[in-house]
């Protein structure tokens, strides 16, 4: 109760929306005290975040954080025509608007200028990943294997972490793989294009 109105002091007399995204194990109390409070809850359902679990018993608590967001949410924003039609299960108020990307900033991707410096020293071929670093999003154990067999590619992770060691402990270690910090939007498409493969 006190983190509530300490949280939410300023905001109970003033309309605010709550935007609910991932279902990491929130308490569903504090959940639903925050939400009580809101002017509006949207739940942007941007993903299939059941799909990131890793055994069956943590999918299954995932789904049933997913389905309380939507069911307390006035409105909800999927990303694809098989979120929608789950969602529309439990709330009427469903609208998709699919992922999409700047098309003009990816038309000039020629920008050598654009590519981190670290990437240019690597000798090929560079696998790349560009994007935030997540252990459930990637699969530590089948890189390292890839990184122990193939020691002439060069693997590299551009972008934020999510969690302090995303990758493990032992992969960071190895030689051929090489952990960068995010680059700006702008650099992204030169960075992509300067992977060999993009994983």
């Amino acid at each position: 109760q006190k983190f509530t109105d300490w949280v939410l002091r300023p905001y109970v007399s003033d309309p605010y929306l709550l935007i609910l995204n991932d279902p990491q194990p929130p308490t569903k109390c504090t959940v639903d005290r925050i939400s009580s409070a809101a002017t509006a809850v949207l739940f942007d359902y941007s993903d299939d975040f059941a799909e990131f679990s890793t055994n069956p018993a943590q999918r299954s608590r995932t789904q049933k954080i997913i389905n309380h967001f939507l069911s307390i949410s006035d409105a909800v924003i999927t990303v694809n025509a098989s979120l929608t039609q789950r969602a529309l299960l439990l709330n009427s108020n469903v609208y998709t608007l699919p992922n999409a990307t700047n098309y003009f900033a990816f038309e000039n991707a020629d920008q050598d200028l654009l590519v981190p410096s670290r990437l240019k020293k690597l000798r090929r071929p560079v696998l790349g990943y560009l994007g935030c670093m997540n252990s459930l999003r990637l699969d530590a154990d089948l890189i390292e294997y890839v990184a122990r067999n193939r020691p002439a590619w060069q693997i590299v992770f551009i972008g934020p972490k999510s969690e302090r060691a995303p990758l493990g402990e032992r992969l960071p270690r190895m030689p051929n793989v090489h952990i960068l910090p995010p680059v700006p939007y702008t650099a992204i498409s030169a960075t992509l294009r300067y992977f060999d493969v993009c994983i």
